[in-house]
């Protein structure tokens, strides 16, 4: 069983129940590699060897992709080199409920089945008093259909592409625990690329940079695009969200998860240190839904943060507000989200820093054995096949308690409670629902 576990997070796998991981595949561009890497964890990988790493990016979802999160947003990462799917989440874009169908009521009995369902509870009662051994056959008559129930849903991707071609070499992709940021290093056409994904929780925010390894002022980027893929793409008969220029370097997307369904918004600002950065539509048909793209040009580093939130209001579940829980269109309070957060990805890194070092560092267990040269040598998953059950592994025994903190860390800290999934899901429906279930 305790290998079980391990199986499933080591390769990346946000879900701490292995029985309810969804296997799902995305398209991921991967070039031909030039050579493996060393046989040691990539430079810059935490010296106290708190991190996961591989040398080749992740193709399933479940089990291979690495999750940032800050309990309003969480994303999961494949580590792509030439072009980077990151699939994103909101914490309360739900595909069901009232939002999809008015009268959905969350399956309780209605007022008016009182004084029946009264009555069926004495003849239940009675039926297990007089029973043998206190069973009775059915419990049918308590049942409700779960009618418009819903599944915590996927907002979609974000789709990063690097104009740059050539044989990649020296590979490596990593979620630091000490920092609490999903790193992927490569080299191509005698360059070494780094771009890294971390979601900070005062801002509400999270951001994508991608830079040379080696800072330099008088080095310029290939050609770097952002685009939103929505989930309508991949899913048949889910709307298609507007996507559009909110400003000359902001992505906004809006629609809904449903016809009808929760509306649901996300905003994206991209910046660079040097070059240009501007946001353009895209020519389509009179008939398809707006789309445009974000475009850096000649610059040293480029970085895209992005906000997301949906009109649910967890204050308006009573009867006051015909227990439809829905509050105001999400996009004034993104942009004033947006408007407050730093523009720079250092000064968003900084103060991510700042409140990993508060909350999630502000503890640490040791089991005795620290990270050594034989434990670096090899990644995360060979470690996790080489596994024994007799025998035990120190130090994967306290990075997968490591690893359980991190994920709790980076998905309980928003408005709602973490999910079966913590706060990641892909796809519409998702096991279980990903609900949040309190048992």
């Amino acid at each position: 069983m305790y290998k079980m576990l391990l199986l499933g997070w080591a390769t990346g796998c946000p879900l701490t129940w292995p029985l309810v991981m969804l296997v799902r595949r995305l398209l991921l561009t991967i070039t031909p590699w030039l050579a493996p890497r060393a046989n040691s964890a990539p430079a810059g990988f935490p010296v106290s060897g708190n991190g996961l790493w591989y040398e080749k990016p992740g193709s399933v979802w479940s089990r291979e992709f690495l999750p940032v999160g800050n309990g309003f947003l969480a994303a999961m990462t494949p580590g792509g080199t030439m072009q980077e799917i990151t699939q994103l989440n909101i914490e309360s874009l739900w595909s069901g409920g009232p939002s999809a169908d008015p009268s959905y009521n969350g399956g309780n009995k209605q007022p008016s089945e009182q004084t029946a369902m009264s009555q069926a509870m004495q003849q239940i009662r009675k039926t297990i008093i007089e029973s043998p051994n206190g069973e009775i056959d059915t419990l049918e008559v308590l049942t409700t259909d779960a009618g418009a129930y819903g599944s915590y849903a996927s907002a979609g991707n974000l789709i990063s592409t690097l104009n740059s071609s050539g044989t990649v070499s020296n590979y490596a992709r990593w979620l630091d625990l000490d920092a609490a940021v999903a790193r992927t290093t490569w080299t191509q056409a005698s360059a070494s690329f780094i771009r890294e994904t971390f979601c900070e929780n005062p801002t509400r925010t999270c951001t994508q940079r991608t830079a040379f390894t080696t800072r330099s002022s008088s080095r310029t980027l290939p050609s770097l695009t952002y685009a939103f893929s929505p989930l309508s793409l991949i899913t048949q008969g889910l709307p298609t969200p507007s996507i559009s220029c909110h400003d000359a370097n902001t992505l906004r997307l809006n629609g809904t998860v449903g016809t009808p369904g929760m509306a649901y918004e996300l905003l994206a600002r991209a910046g660079s240190t040097g070059g240009s950065v501007f946001c353009r539509p895209v020519e389509s048909s009179s008939s398809a839904a707006a789309n445009a793209t974000i475009t850096v040009l000649g610059a040293s580093e480029a970085w895209i943060t992005w906000v997301g939130g949906t009109d649910y209001n967890i204050n308006a579940g009573d009867a006051s507000h015909g227990f439809a829980f829905k509050g105001p269109d999400p996009h004034a309070g993104l942009v004033s989200l947006l408007s407050k957060a730093p523009r720079t990805a250092a000064a968003l890194l900084a103060a991510h820093t700042a409140d990993v070092k508060a909350t999630l560092n502000a503890f640490s267990l040791s089991l005795g054995a620290p990270a050594s040269k034989d434990t670096l040598s090899a990644t995360t998953a060979a470690l996790v096949d080489a596994y024994q059950v007799d025998e035990g592994h120190v130090y994967l025994e306290n990075l997968l308690f490591n690893y359980g903190r991190y994920l709790l860390w980076s998905s309980a800290r928003g408005v709602l409670p973490a999910n079966l999934q913590g706060k990641w899901a892909d796809g519409y429906g998702n096991a279980w629902s990903a609900g949040a279930y309190i048992l």
